[in-house]
């Protein structure tokens, strides 16, 4: 049976100034991986001077504190379908711990945004894991971002 797809959402995070924060975490179930689709990043504001963002997929260990969870939304409509995978949002209390380098490295401009499209199996989570996308920024801003998952 083919995958089914799920999305994970944050509207309106606060970014610090110069601090790399996790604005969303997907965490696989126990031995049920999980496969990135697509993610993306933008800013709502629209001040021509705010610095670009750097944004950044890195594998994480820890779910870190200060996130709130949020219930991945089903993308087959039509289908009920109740996800194993987990997520959270805004981790901004203390920084889940990173496992290695990034698995990819982005600037964004946060009035244009960012949307990056993964081939299947490009990047995928081992059950158990956990992968969250990052943004840093020289100036203080707004982030909306998701990140759509196969299950």
């Amino acid at each position: 049976m083919a995958a089914r797809t799920g999305t994970i959402t944050v509207d309106d995070m606060a970014v610090a100034a110069a601090t790399e924060e996790t604005a969303l975490q997907l965490a696989a179930a126990a031995n049920k991986p999980i496969d990135l689709r697509e993610i993306s990043v933008g800013g709502l504001s629209d001040d021509a001077t705010d610095e670009p963002w750097i944004v950044r997929l890195r594998r994480q260990t820890t779910a870190g504190t200060g996130g709130s969870s949020v219930t991945p939304e089903n993308d087959d409509e039509g289908i009920t379908h109740t996800f194993q995978t987990t997520g959270l949002k805004s981790i901004q209390t203390a920084a889940p711990t990173a496992s290695g380098d990034p698995l990819r490295v982005y600037v964004c401009n946060p009035r244009t945004g960012l949307v990056i499209r993964f081939e299947p199996g490009e990047i995928v989570v081992d059950g158990s894991g956990k992968l969250g996308l990052t943004l840093e920024s020289a100036d203080a801003n707004t982030a909306v971002a998701h990140m759509k998952f196969g299950e």
